[in-house]
């Protein structure tokens, strides 16, 4: 948390001094900064919230200045899209550490398949601060400014941070944008924020794959998309209204898209009652297994035909009842033979056994009729009908996360079009602040407390609750959906007020470079763009003259 209370902090203050100082070397201690907090892991998030702040403020500023305007949506999206590549790279990476244990030199007697495995999370923040590291040095070498510009571009206002700071907060514009990304970035972040988890809990895989292919995979292919909006926007040049017509649109289409991925989903195993309600020991405690004296501190469930069970203990398997290799008969048919963890002699498979013979029984080695076997896991769907959910899913994820970022250079520009040359830098500071405080800060507490409200199965350990074993994943599914898409429908009504002011957007893509240069020559030159900033600029350089 402290990482997003630092902009909070230091984000006006930075912005301000950024924008009067050589920000190619701020941007390069930025990452300098930036790579030493992920090497030292003890100190990562008051170094990465001011650093950040400064090489999206400071660097956005910078891109816009030195290029021309008619150019600048497709740096945006090649800014964009390069910044989109971290998180594909981080699921990956995510992936390869955490399918190695934490400590790798003292690695556990059970897989990355239990609950109980912790990956190397550390190995990443070495990896990625090395190569921060690699790329400081060459952002030292560029100019404090690319691309000279006549002094008649300085637009005449009052100096210092508290005026500037008035001036953003009343341009309607600036502050309907900021909160319509406030409240869609609160809900999409939440949303990553438990993506992996709900895909381990929904279509029963493994936390590596619920990583890789629902964080980096997505993300991923929805590049391709940005890439396409910054270059439709830099050839097509849509007028200011119609290009926030459109964004707008695609908000919407974000939020319908996010109430499909809901529809998506395996049907949940039944434990040995069902998750309507909250489970606890004597919810679990039945009479094939009430002597048994289980403990609720390690979550280690088996399936017995249909039904999971918390553990080989709740089961009521008997100590050294593992087999290596079974035939397994399920409704009176063979269905298949294995090698993995599975147990015998559970006296609650014996129980089921007489309830449904049929149902519950395995043949043996002489071909007689005995309970099944308590399988390592938890109880699945059947795999086809999962996997084509799951398939069906991850297509509807990447349609969404197309719709939300396809227009992401657009998103970017606003915020520094409809300011004050000079203002671009701190308007960006004091942008990435308020994200901050209202949604980087207050989405992972939000977040964690309605999924943590789903929970229906605690660890227990030291009279202390731990972990969430069981979710209900109806409610988890409802919960993380439904809030996400309030979030969203909230971003996109403060986006249609930016729509009805968007007729004050001007000099969007035309670049004033020419007016620049006859304004500099020629001081009664009115220039023809009706830009609110140069007309502002000539006025100012009248009235020095006539002090003169």
């Amino acid at each position: 948390m402290a990482d997003n209370i630092s902009p909070i902090i230091f984000g006006a203050m930075i912005g301000h001094l950024a924008s009067k100082g050589h920000r190619p070397r701020w941007t390069s201690l930025a990452m300098f900064l930036s790579g030493v907090a992920c090497v030292f892991g003890a100190l990562p998030y008051f170094f990465f919230g001011p650093v950040t702040t400064i090489y999206y403020s400071a660097g956005t500023a910078y891109l816009d200045d030195n290029v021309e305007r008619r150019k600048a949506p497709i740096y945006m999206t090649l800014s964009t899209f390069l910044r989109g590549i971290g998180p594909v790279i981080g699921f990956v990476l995510s992936s390869a550490c955490l399918a190695i244990y934490e400590d790798p030199q003292h690695p556990p007697d059970y897989d990355s398949e239990d609950s109980r495995w912790i990956g190397a999370w550390w190995i990443g923040f070495i990896v990625l601060g090395g190569f921060q590291f690699v790329f400081t040095a060459p952002l030292l070498l560029f100019p404090k400014r690319i691309k000279k510009l006549p002094e008649a571009t300085t637009t005449f206002h009052e100096s210092g941070m508290l005026p500037a700071m008035l001036r953003l907060f009343r341009n309607p514009i600036y502050m309907l944008h900021m909160f319509s990304q406030i409240f869609k970035w609160f809900g999409i972040l939440g949303y990553f924020n438990y993506l992996p988890k709900y895909i381990q809990e929904q279509f029963h895989v493994s936390a590596s794959s619920a990583a890789l292919y629902g964080g980096s995979l997505p993300i991923a292919l929805s590049l391709l998309p940005v890439l396409l909006g910054g270059i439709t926007i830099r050839y097509w040049k849509p007028n200011p209204r119609l290009l926030t017509f459109i964004m707008f649109l695609l908000e919407v289409a974000t939020i319908i898209l996010f109430l499909t991925l809901g529809s998506f989903r395996c049907e949940a195993p039944d434990y040995t009652v069902g998750t309507n309600e909250a489970m606890s020991r004597d919810d679990i405690e039945l009479g094939c297994n009430r002597k048994c004296h289980c403990s609720l501190a390690v979550f280690h469930p088996v399936c017995i035909g249909e039904t999971t069970y918390f553990s080989p203990c709740f089961a009521g398997c008997h100590l050294g009842s593992m087999l290596n290799h079974s035939t397994l008969i399920k409704r009176g048919l063979i269905i298949s033979s294995t090698s993995s963890e599975a147990y015998e002699d559970c006296r609650c498979a014996q129980y089921l056994m007489t309830l449904n013979k049929s149902a519950y029984s395995r043949l043996d080695h002489r071909g007689h009729s005995v309970p099944l076997l308590a399988e390592k896991g938890r109880c699945a769907e059947s795999s086809a009908s999962c996997t084509y959910q799951y398939r069906l899913y991850l297509v509807s994820l990447t349609l969404s996360y197309c719709t939300a970022l396809i227009m992401q250079s657009a998103h970017i520009l606003i915020p520094i079009r409809c300011v004050d040359t000079n203002d671009k830098t701190f308007s960006l500071a004091i942008y990435q602040g308020a994200i901050a405080l209202f949604a980087y800060i207050p989405y992972p507490l939000v977040y964690s407390y309605l999924v943590d409200s789903t929970c229906v199965l605690w660890e227990e350990s030291c009279s202390t609750r731990g972990n969430c074993w069981v979710y209900d994943i109806k409610r988890f599914n409802g919960t993380l959906h439904y809030t996400t898409v309030i979030c969203c429908a909230l971003g996109a009504v403060c986006f249609l007020f930016v729509f009805a002011f968007s007729t004050r957007l001007d000099l969007f893509y035309v670049c004033d470079d020419e007016n620049d240069v006859k304004v500099a020559e020629n001081p009664k030159y009115t220039p023809t763009s009706g830009s609110i900033s140069m007309t502002v600029s000539h006025s100012a350089k009248n009235n020095s003259q006539i002090r003169e």
